[in-house]
């Protein structure tokens, strides 16, 4: 009885009819947003032909969204979808042969005649070390550029040649004839510091935050990539180097860059599966360290925070009994 009675009651209830009327009003926007932008593909749309078409309420809308996040960053409230990079795909669990099709078209296409790096290089000049540590570098500052730019590298060459730039000073961007790196632990440590430093400069809210595990984080992410990264060596290359060579109004240096990564590009083609199977056992081995170094510290850590509690526990009790 009691619950028909707050039925009866839900169902006369006049705030229904605000609501009823806000859903009409939100409807009707909805409407008229897909009578504007029906017929636009938001992807490839120049972006400030669709800041034109907003009204100066929503572009006002945005602006307070903007002011917010720069205040905030919060990006966790707009629901977005995790981005997946081309290499974490999982093609292998996708029966449906049409999906399948999709799938493999998010794999970065290669070239139908690959370069001989044989006859580019002297055989000095291919089994040196250094060819291994310059590409590992190459592809996590390729692995840092498609995340931070979820995979479209193009849509702000401006700012993909400035991350390039920044993080790969000491390779694609040296003119040096040695590599500052002789393991594996050299060029991550190398490129987490230069991420850090370089997102820190451009992102004061999370330059004031304190994240202990940052730096570990950073470096299995970069790892784990790596791994998935050298299976498909050639392609990774190949579409950082596309990326470059088809930027407008390059630099010099960025010139410079794009005809070294074609060299790279052509020595990820020439890398063998021994060779391979060394660099990714000396990235698992770096791994499992950092990943135990990431345990110990928390424990570490936990530790001390437990300590200051006790320690000003037994200060608040020492300070009542006075």
């Amino acid at each position: 009885m009691l619950e028909m009675l707050k039925r009866l009651e839900a169902d006369n209830d006049p705030n229904d009819l605000l609501e009823d009327d806000q859903e009409e009003e939100q409807d009707e926007e909805h409407y008229e947003l897909l009578e504007r932008f029906g017929n636009i593909d938001i992807e490839n749309t120049d972006p400030d032909l669709i800041w034109d078409l907003l009204s100066d309420k929503e572009r006002k809308e945005f602006q307070v969204v903007l002011n917010d996040l720069q205040h905030n960053g919060d990006w966790n409230k707009f629901n977005l979808p995790t981005y997946i990079p081309w290499w974490k795909q999982d093609i292998s669990l996708i029966h449906d042969q049409e999906e399948e099709e999709q799938h493999e078209t998010k794999v970065p296409e290669l070239p139908q005649i690959l370069p001989d790096f044989e006859k580019m290089t002297q055989p000095a000049t291919r089994s040196s070390p250094y060819l291994a540590w310059n590409l590992l570098h190459i592809l996590a500052t390729y692995s840092y550029l498609i995340r931070h730019t979820m995979g479209d590298l193009m849509e702000d060459t401006q700012n993909t040649m400035r991350i390039a730039e920044t993080l790969s000073a000491d390779v694609l961007y040296s003119n040096a004839a040695s590599c500052p790196y002789s393991s594996v632990s050299d060029v991550v440590g190398d490129i987490v510091e230069r991420i850090i430093q370089l997102e820190d400069k451009s992102d004061m809210i999370r330059r004031g935050k304190l994240n202990n595990n940052r730096r570990y984080d950073l470096k299995i992410l970069l790892l784990q990539d790596l791994q998935d990264l050298l299976k498909r060596c050639p392609h990774g290359t190949f579409d950082f180097w596309r990326a470059l060579d088809q930027t407008k109004k390059k630099t010099k240096a960025t010139a410079l860059a794009t005809r070294k990564l074609y060299f790279y590009f052509a020595a990820a083609c020439y890398l063998d599966k021994d060779r391979i199977e060394i660099l990714n056992s000396a990235i698992q081995n770096e791994l499992t360290k950092i990943k135990l170094e990431k345990q110990d510290f928390q424990k570490e850590f936990e530790a001390a925070q437990d300590a200051i509690k006790q320690h000003q526990k037994e200060t608040k009790v020492k300070i009542q009994e006075l």
